[in-house]
């Protein structure tokens, strides 16, 4: 019976490794003859720069964060992310294929992650709405750590248009001029903010080990790997400060230099926010590094650093910029940037708006939509 079963057992494996070099044998002939005519599929893919979707997590940031902030407390924040990895809150939850009302654009300024979940300014516009035209009214949170406006035009076509909203809020400036000062355009970039996602090169890039361990990893430990990461012992694994621009020099660079790409990428937000019957809003963003603010005194202000000098610049001139394209297109715009920049008790560093400050914006938008577009929600 055993010499039986080692027979079949035999023939099993030998059945598989033969189907298998037979097929290494047929992809060889298919590359040495072109008479096969066979195009392989790709794997490239355009990225929304996302997080995973039904996500209900607490985030707390870390020491190396916190030391960058001022003011910022270590607890945990909650993030809760619906099936489409919007961020929602427990106050304002589209819940049951319900109508989505506003859709809020942008990168880490509009995710406010290290924001208290009631106070986001994303969530929070719907919940004010709510109040002031006595029906529900729903509000979702696109923004993305390290989007640029291109990463959110195309999370607007995959993603948020089939929510059919009536409003789609954009907020960029930061994330644009950082990318655009050393690549000159949307298309060449680190490959954390690519907008094509190529999988080729990216096994290319990394060692056979790597790929090895990870798909270990991630069979064996992949809960156990989260706790570790929490913990803050992934770093062991990596580089610490790893910036994403290593190998990408600033060029000699102007605002008016790039000027062109922003704006077009603008235009194309609004323009298919238009073709499909969505009312496209523009906001300038706020920083903390005016000259006449109230963050430094007299002897700060002498110091202010190079980096600093080129955050005020660039930041205020790609303001301009979305400031000439709500003219030129007739997008309302809500100038948080007049309004907030240069108010310490805001923001919990350059340009980050700490819970007191969103809850403050929230309250000006919603009073901005209430009182220029109340028709949408009679």
């Amino acid at each position: 019976m055993n010499k039986y079963r080692r027979e079949i057992l035999l023939v099993i494996f030998s059945s598989i490794i033969s189907v298998i070099i037979i097929d290494m044998l047929v992809g060889a002939l298919i590359i040495r003859n072109t008479k096969f005519n066979v195009l392989k599929p790709t794997k490239r893919s355009v990225s929304l720069r996302e997080f995973n979707p039904l996500q209900d997590v607490y985030l707390t940031p870390d020491d190396l964060y916190l030391s960058t902030t001022d003011g910022l407390d270590k607890k945990p924040y909650r993030i809760n992310l619906n099936h489409d990895a919007f961020i929602t809150s427990s106050t304002n939850d589209p819940k049951d294929n319900k109508t989505v009302d506003i859709i809020f654009f942008g990168g880490s300024t509009t995710e406010a992650l290290f924001v208290d979940e009631d106070k986001r300014f994303a969530s929070l516009v719907g919940a004010l709405l709510s109040e002031k035209f006595n029906k529900e009214i729903i509000s979702l949170n696109a923004g993305v750590s390290g989007n640029h406006s291109m990463h959110s035009l195309i999370n607007m076509i995959a993603k948020g248009i089939k929510y059919n909203p009536k409003i789609a809020v954009i907020m960029h400036n930061i994330n644009d001029w950082t990318l655009l000062s050393r690549t000159g355009n949307y298309w060449t970039s680190p490959s954390s903010r690519e907008i094509v996602n190529d999988q080729n090169k990216i096994i290319n890039q990394e060692s056979k080990s790597y790929i090895f361990f990870r798909a270990i990893k991630n069979i064996f430990i992949p809960n156990t790997w989260i706790l570790i990461r929490s913990l803050g012992f992934s770093t062991f694994f990596g580089q610490l400060n790893d910036s994403e621009f290593d190998g990408f020099r600033e060029f000699s660079f102007t605002p008016k230099d790039v000027e062109s790409h922003f704006k077009s990428s603008l235009n194309s937000f609004i323009g298919i926010c238009r073709a499909w019957d969505i009312i496209p809003i523009l906001m300038t963003q706020i920083h903390i590094f005016d000259s006449n603010n109230d963050f430094f005194g007299e002897k700060e202000k002498k110091s202010i650093s190079v980096s600093q000098l080129k955050l005020m610049k660039y930041q205020s001139e790609f303001n301009d910029f979305i400031r000439d394209v709500s003219y030129s297109q007739n997008v309302f715009l809500i100038d948080l940037d007049k309004i907030y920049s240069g108010k310490s008790t805001l923001t919990y560093d350059w340009v980050h708006l700490n819970s007191d400050g969103s809850k403050e914006v929230a309250e000006k938008i919603s009073s901005e939509i209430k009182n220029n577009f109340s028709k949408l929600f009679e």
